[in-house]
Order: structure tokens, then C-alpha cells, then sequence
């Protein structure tokens, strides 16, 4: 907020400014910098409240901002630890269940939390400074944000922002708890664009409600605490006059009483038309209430212990810890070990909830420090549902095992196997040492089955791995560790971990066409602390930078195409480390451009990239009102078999420049970093939100139950369907449909073969397979295709006169899923009628 006086005097803030007036060359007092910053939160008054400058703006206590804990006068005192100008930032404070305590109501604390804040230049922070400072992130200026609420609310604009309960403002302070007590405004912090708007949108409901409000008109509350609402949603208002109206004398004003002339019944629970003490089942959760005082359940809360399941459901109501028990055991399985009962613990079983299936998850063990024996590993082993007997065949026709640990320190690495016995071992492009590696036999002096394989490295540790016995695209690996961490030789500790290959092929398949190379060229990669760089870089250095790595690498730079990402999914991880992060690149129109999403620190921020100058360029933005990001990607040599490639990379965020760390830079500088990406198919966890236009079945003979649909009204279903879709459903692409299958969540699956060709109208075209599951064999089907100028897929059977019709929706720039309409002349359905079903769908290459 910016702000101008021609000359101050007096306490201003935190400074405390003199010399005005006077001889202008006399020397000004020097500024006295001081080391809090004072907030005071108002409903009433607010105690133990959580109070922050917010330096992010974004609406989130996060690190760097400053804190404080609200008083009983609703005072915090904030710790500016060197904070010059506290002033220039937003106040916020944060109402904690059963932590913060309401003055007003001083004998509890307060059961729902609610976010309050203020724009920045003010210190008091109310309700209305909330509406004010939401109506601005709006873009209204302030005074306009400030009438805007004086209006909605009927008072003077004098009143809005300031400390109502010590200016006597009583009628003000009603309207301001009724903001708290309607739920108005969020109930924690704020993580999108959508939870900052949602308060107004409720505001602009509730405003001629809220205006109605004063000392003589109040809001109305039922028998159980609940505000009363009318027909309309809208609460109920009344006068002084009806606060002493009971017609049946039973203790509950009118206005408050669903059954005002019955003086048996005063509340409904439930809102069933039955009163409590008539009503079998007062919160309608599937219990009666003699039934609730069997379980000692409360009768009015259908979710007694509060964590989020129907006390009907809930084999565990009154503890909040439990849930389930799905082996049935009287034992929740939170606290089970072994929920499903298959002899495999749940901190090693693949699915603790299915008997059948009993191998070990990716990251179930792994340890440094413990002492292990061979008898212990091959226990282990069985726990993860036993090996795979490797055979000197198998590893020979490795030639390059890429491997990522789980957990630890390591990253990746890559080895390459001789047919002598001997191989290197790299990291992140860089060979780290050699090693000897054998296969064990049943005569193996150290007692290891046959068919696990021994490394010895050159630093004298040992290793030992054991392929799990498990159907997967990337294998698992138990691994058995030696380390002589002095140096000496003498082995010291001994260590169980796992791993997963990423490139393990079988003696039948053929061997990867080159060596494992990682991120071979890290020239003049930016240092970084934290989050920001401490060295900036521009774009000019960034192609310097490239220019180095290409003639230090055999490969050079490797011509970049929208084909090399769109559809598809990649995994990117800094030298030396793990790959922590996944980008996923879907087309929406244009040849070389698209938007995708990018995964990382458990969130998800979606981007626009564009294939420009033989380079990927990336903008994208983490969470609204935040930082903004542009990365460029160069793709240097040496590609690996396993379609792991080497990046270079050219990152700017706008709020390392907004912040000014470090200092000097510029909007058009950034850091320079490298590292690898690894290629992936798209990821499942797919979503069927669209449901409601489907046709209904007949489970006995696949057949639609009603007349059908048309294809107009199939072309309604889309436009219905796209309305909770942030985008217009996507175009299929050639890249999509290239050697691809399309698992559907019904075990059907759609294969297309070879590379589409554009046929005589310029659409592109192909053929495939519809592949139904059988009990004895698969039921196949062939097709051809086109996608039609719209952007629909649209597939003919061969032989037969049913046709599918599929439209490709994205729910949220994560999931996926399509609305398909498909027509059989072999029904009883008008010759234009169809079917509408909604699929989910995983995609993978086609092996």
C-alpha cells in the first residue's frame, strides 16, 4: 500500500520520524528502528490466536514471515527479527479450534476456526478489514473496497476499519460476529484462487441479511446451536419482540421452533418433520437412538468420534483413531499389523488389504545401521514374496542395469556389466569406480541362494541383490550391503535396503543400444540456498553454459520436437539426487505447444509449454497471487538406451526478483542448473466425474436398458459434462495413439498399432484392437479410426456396422477420462441411437 505524507510528526508505524519544518539544512534525527510490531485480532477480542506479517502474500503462514500469539486484549506482539517495514505487508490472523478463546464468550474456546485479515498499512484486523482486504485482492483500490463493504452492510465508511468494540460501536460489532458466526469466512488458510473468492460470493449472499442486523435485530438459533434459515437458505432475522414469543410454552421461542404449537416438541435434528423425542433416529446416520445408547454413540451426530465416517459405517465410532478392521479380527487397522491376515506384514505387503497379494512395497525396508546375516536377508525375502533366479545369461544381456534407491542418499546410478566379470559403475554421468560381479550358486560359501548377483567394488564394499518376485514395468531389488567405511577393508556394518531397475531386460529381450551417461556437464550451474540461487545467470550465459557442455560431450545437443514430450510423462532429478520430480506434457492445439502439469513436494502446479528455437520452454505458476516460473530446457548428448537423456536447464521465478535474493537480481535472470529425465508413460489414477448422461445396461446381456441416446444428445452430454472441467475437452493426438494401449476401468482395453497416416481429407487415421477379457481367452475385435476435425476419435469395426464415438476429458490437469457414445445395430434401438458411458482410462506404450 503506498503511502505519502509531506511532512509526518509523531509515531508513524515503526519510526519515529522528526525535523519537520524548520531550517532545511539542519540534520534529521536519525530513524529509530524498533523490534516489534503490534496487531490486534477483534471478534471480540481474540486470545491465543495465531497473528503474522505476511511477507509471501499469499494468504499461508509459511517460513520468513513473522509471527506472534494474540493476548486476552487480542494483542500480538510480532518479533520483527530485522523486518525494516512491516507496514507494507498484509496483517493476518488465524482463529485455532479449541486453542482460541472469543472474549465475548470467554468460557471456551472456539469450536471452528476462522481467517481474519487486514490490508497492508493496518494493524487492527477484524471481519470487515477480512471483506476489505478480500474485496482489494479483487482489485478494487482500498477506499473503494471499503465503501463497498460500509454499503453491503448499512454504516458510515468511518467504521469499517477500525477497533468497534473500544469505539462503542455496537451495532457494527453485531454485523461483525454474524460474518463469523455464518461461516463467511474461510475456516484456515488459503491455497487457491477459489478459496480467496469463495468468501465474497457467500458475503454477496448473506449482505442484505447482514444489513438487517443490529442491537434490536438478531439472528435466530434452534434448539441445538444451529442458525435458523428460511425457505431461501437466508437466516432468519428477528426483533426484540420475538425473543419473548413462545406460543406452546416450551422453553424455544417461535422463531427458533419447528413445532411452535406443540409443546412436546421443540427441535428436529435431522430436519426429517419428525420432533427429536418422536423421531427413532435423531441424526438419521442408519442407527436408532437406542441403538446409539448401546454403542454410547451421541444420537445427535451421525459421525460421533469426528473422523469422517457414519457412525453406521464406523466399526470403531468412538475412536477417532479406527475405522476398519478388515480382516476382522477386533483389532483396527491402523493398529494391525497385519490388516489382511496374509502372514505379511503391512509395513512390507504391496497391498496390506489383499490376501493375495503379498510382495513388498517399493520402500518397505531399508536400513544403515543395523547388523544383518545372510539368514536374516533371505527372511526378508520372503516376506516380499521371494526371487527371481538370475542366470549369467540374464546379466550378460543387461549390459547397463539403471538403478534408483528408494530412500538414502545415493541417487542414481547406472552399471555396466562385461562379459568378463567385470563392469563401471557411474553417477549422474560421472564414472565413481569399477566392480566384479559373479552369480550365486547353491555351493555360495556365504550361504546365499542361487541366483542372486555379487558385486564387489573396487573400495572393497560388497553388495548382494536378490530380484523380488514381482510382475512389474520397473523390477525391485533387495539389497544386501557391506560397507567398509574406514577404508581399511574390514567390513564394519552390514545393511538391508531396496531398489528399483528401471532397465531390467530378460536373456530373451534385446540389449539397450548404449551405455548409461548422466548429466554429464554441470559448467556454470548456479549455486542455491534454499529456494533462491546466490549467483544469477541470464539467458546469454545459459547458452554459454550449453555451448561448454557440447563440446565436452560426445553427443552435442540433441534436436528438440513437440513429439519427444507431448502426451507423455517424464521424471526429472538434480545430480546426485533422486528423481523427485514429474512433468507431464498434454497437447491442446497447435504442433508444438500444450499445457501439462508438473508433481512435485506432494503438490501439483500446472504450465504451458511451447517447443521454441529447438528448446522447451515452460510458464507456469505454483498458487495464485504466488510465484510465477519460466524454465528452458536444452537436451544435451548422450541418450541413454533407457531413455534417460541429459538437461540443461534455465529457471526464472518472479519471486526471487520480488524478494530481491540474492541481491541485484533482475526479472530476466535465473539459475542454471542440469540434471537427468527420465521418460514415463502417463500416470493412471484417472477420474470418472461425468456420469450422470450415461445410459443404463443390462448386466445379462450388455444391452441398454432404455431407448437409447442420439448423437445431438451426446454432443449436450460433452457440453454438460465440461462444466466442472477447467478446459474444453482435449484432441486426441497421433503422439497419443502411436503403439499405445488404453486400459479401460472395465479390464477392457483399446490397442492401436503402428503410426497414424493422414488419410484423404487430411485427418489422421489407423487401425487397432478391442480386446475384451475372457475366462479362456481374449475376445478380440478390429478397428480402424480417424480423429475427426474436432478433435473427437471416432472408431469403426471391422465387419460390422458399431462404432464408438470418444471425446478425451481432463478433470483438473491430472486425470482423465472419456465420454464415449457408441451405436450396435445387433440392439433393439433406433438405427441413430446409442450408448453414452463415461471410462476411465490408463495409458502405455504398446509392447
Amino acid at each position: 500500500m503506498n503511502k505519502s505524507w509531506e511532512c509526518a510528526c509523531g509515531l508513524i508505524g515503526i519510526s519515529l520520524l522528526a525535523g519537520c519544518g524548520g531550517d532545511a539544512k539542519a540534520p534529521a534525527t536519525p530513524v529509530k528502528t524498533i523490534s516489534t510490531y503490534s496487531i490486534t485480532a477483534i471478534d471480540g477480542y481474540l486470545s491465543n490466536a495465531r497473528a503474522w506479517v505476511d511477507i509471501g502474500e499469499n494468504f499461508l503462514f509459511e517460513t520468513g514471515d513473522r509471527k506472534g500469539v494474540t493476548n486476552g486484549s487480542g494483542l500480538a506482539s510480532i518479533s520483527l527479527n530485522g523486518l525494516e517495514n512491516p507496514s507494507q505487508y498484509a496483517a493476518f490472523v488465524l482463529a485455532i479450534p479449541g486453542q482460541t478463546v472469543d472474549q465475548d464468550q470467554p468460557g471456551s474456546p472456539v469450536s471452528q476456526g476462522f481467517l481474519m485479515s487486514a490490508p497492508a498499512g493496518h494493524t487492527t484486523v477484524t471481519p470487515l478489514t477480512s471483506l476489505v482486504h478480500l474485496y482489494m485482492f479483487e482489485g478494487l483500490g482500498e477506499s473503494t473496497a471499503i465503501a463497498a463493504v460500509a454499503q453491503s452492510l448499512g454504516i458510515n465508511s468511518s467504521q469499517v476499519m477500525g477497533d468497534y468494540i473500544a469505539n462503542g460501536l455496537a451495532d457494527v460489532a453485531v454485523k461483525a460476529r454474524a460474518i463469523v458466526m455464518l461461516g463467511i469466512l474461510p475456516e484456515q488458510e488459503l491455497t487457491s484462487g477459489s478459496d480467496v473468492t469463495a468468501p465474497l460470493v457467500e458475503f454477496r449472499r448473506l449482505r442484505d441479511a447482514l444489513k438487517q442486523l443490529d442491537t434490536h435485530h438478531h439472528l435466530v438459533r434452534d434448539a441445538h446451536g444451529r442458525i435458523v434459515l428460511d425457505s431461501d437458505s437466508q437466516p432468519v432475522i428477528v426483533d426484540d419482540n420475538a425473543l419473548s414469543t413462545d406460543t406452546d410454552g416450551d422453553g424455544v421461542i417461535d422463531a427458533a421452533d419447528p413445532f411452535p404449537n406443540d409443546a412436546s416438541e421443540n427441535a428436529d435434528y435431522d430436519f426429517d418433520g419428525i420432533g427429536d423425542n418422536a423421531d427413532p433416529d435423531d441424526d438419521n446416520d442408519g442407527l436408532t437412538d437406542a441403538e446409539e445408547g448401546t454403542l454410547n454413540t451421541d444420537p445427535f451426530n451421525a459421525d460421533t468420534d469426528g473422523d469422517g465416517v457414519n457412525d453406521k459405517d464406523d466399526q470403531f465410532p468412538n475412536d477417532n483413531s479406527e475405522t476398519v478392521d478388515t480382516d476382522g479380527d477386533g483389532q483396527g487397522d491402523n493398529a494391525d499389523p497385519d490388516n489382511d491376515n496374509d502372514g505379511v506384514s503391512d509395513s512390507y505387503d504391496e497391498d496390506p488389504m489383499d490376501a493375495a497379494k503379498s510382495n513388498c512395497q517399493f520402500d518397505a525396508i531399508t536400513s544403515t545401521t543395523f547388523e544383518m546375516d545372510a539368514s536374516s536377508v533371505h527372511n526378508v525375502i520372503l516376506q516380499c514374496g521371494g526371487y527371481l533366479p538370475l542366470g549369467i545369461a540374464d546379466v550378460q544381456a543387461l549390459a547397463t542395469l539403471r538403478r534408483s534407491h528408494v530412500t538414502g542418499t545415493g541417487g542414481s546410478e547406472a552399471f555396466e556389466f562385461a562379459t568378463n566379470g567385470t563392469g563401471v559403475r557411474y553417477q549422474n554421468g560421472q564414472v565413481v569406480g569399477s566392480f566384479n560381479w559373479q552369480i550365486t550358486t547353491s555351493n555360495d560359501r556365504n550361504g546365499f541362494a542361487p541366483g542372486m548377483v555379487k558385486i564387489f567394488h573396487s573400495n572393497d564394499d560388497a553388495e548382494v541383490w536378490a530380484l523380488l518376485n514381482k510382475n512389474s514395468e520397473t523390477n525391485a531389488f533387495v539389497v544386501y550391503s557391506e560397507f567398509s567405511s574406514q577404508g581399511n577393508g574390514v567390513v564394519d556394518t552390514q545393511a538391508i535396503s531396496q531398489m528399483r531397475s528401471l532397465d531390467y531386460r530378460q536373456s530373451t529381450d534385446p540389449a539397450p543400444a548404449a551405455s548409461a551417461v548422466l548429466s554429464p556437464c554441470t559448467t556454470d550451474d548456479s549455486a542455491f540456498t534454499g529456494d533462491a540461487p546466490t549467483t544469477a545467470a541470464t539467458q546469454a550465459q545459459f547458452a554459454a553454459a550449453i555451448e561448454t557442455c557440447k563440446q565436452n560431450t560426445s553427443g552435442g545437443d540433441i534436436p528438440f520436437t513437440a513429439d519427444l514430450v507431448a502426451s507423455r510423462s517424464f521424471l526429472w532429478g538434480q545430480p546426485g539426487g533422486d528423481l523427485t520430480t514429474r512433468y507431464t506434457f498434454l497437447t491442446t492445439d497447435g504442433e508444438n505447444q500444450g499445457f501439462g502439469y508438473r508433481f512435485r513436494n506432494g503438490g501439483y502446479q500446472t504450465y504451458q509449454w511451447e517447443v521454441e528455437n529447438n528448446q522447451l520452454v515452460i510458464v507456469g505458476s505454483d498458487t495464485p497471487n504466488a510465484s510465477s516460473w519460466v524454465q528452458t530446457f536444452a537436451i544435451l548428448g548422450e541418450d541413454e538406451a533407457n531413455q534417460e537423456t541429459s538437461w540443461k536447464v534455465f529457471t526464472q521465478n518472479t519471486l526471487w526478483v520480488k524478494n530481491g535474493t540474492p541481491s541485484g537480481i533482475t526479472a530476466e535472470q535465473g539459475a542454471i542448473s542440469s540434471g537427468s529425465l527420465v521418460q514415463h508413460a502417463l500416470p493412471g489414477d484417472l477420474l470418472s466425474q461425468c456420469d450422470d448422461f450415461n445410459t443404463g445396461w443390462n448386466d445379462s446381456t450388455q444391452s441398454p436398458t432404455d431407448n437409447g441416446a442420439t448423437p445431438a444428445e451426446y454432443e449436450q452430454a460433452l457440453t454438460d459434462c465440461g462444466t466442472p472441467w477447467t478446459t474444453t475437452p482435449l484432441r486426441f493426438t497421433a503422439a497419443l495413439l502411436t503403439n499405445t494401449k488404453l486400459l479401460m476401468d472395465n479390464g477392457h482395453s483399446l490397442e492401436f498399432s503402428g503410426v497414424p497416416a493422414t488419410n484423404g481429407d487430411g485427418l489422421l487415421s489407423g487401425n487397432g484392437a478391442y480386446v475384451t477379457p475372457g475366462t479362456d481367452q481374449p475376445v478380440t475385435e478390429a478397428f480402424s479410426w480417424v480423429i475427426q476435425a474436432n478433435g473427437h476419435l471416432v472408431l469403426s469395426f471391422t465387419g460390422s456396422d458399431k462404432a464408438m464415438t470418444w471425446t478425451l476429458q481432463d478433470a483438473d490437469g491430472i486425470r482423465f477420462s472419456a465420454l464415449r457414445f457408441m451405436s450396435d445395430p445387433d440392439w433393439q434401438l433406433a438405427p441413430d441411437h446409442g450408448v453414452i458411458r463415461n471410462i476411465s482410462f490408463t495409458v502405455s506404450p504398446l509392447m
